[in-house]
């Protein structure tokens, strides 16, 4: 699995009043993270599989998470 990354460059638009520029950036992932954020299973409607749907990502530093992640107030596994 690949996990895509698109960053966007607000120089050209901040300094010359340009469109920004973007890139993307591409990391495979590794068996186990692939594990960790793959969808899990919720049901069955009408012989269809249903499954959980990725809502949102986000980046961000790993300072102070521990593995593995403990679920956050407000929310269920």
């Amino acid at each position: 699995m690949i996990l895509t990354v698109i960053l966007r460059n607000d120089g050209p638009l901040i300094f010359a009043g340009d469109a920004p520029s973007y890139r993307s950036v591409q990391t495979e992932l590794t068996p186990e993270q692939c594990e960790e954020i793959k969808p899990r299973h919720v049901g069955t409607d009408c012989g269809r599989e249903v499954y959980e749907a990725i809502s949102k990502a986000f980046i961000e530093p790993n300072a102070g998470i521990e593995r593995p992640m403990k679920p956050q107030k407000g929310r269920s596994e």
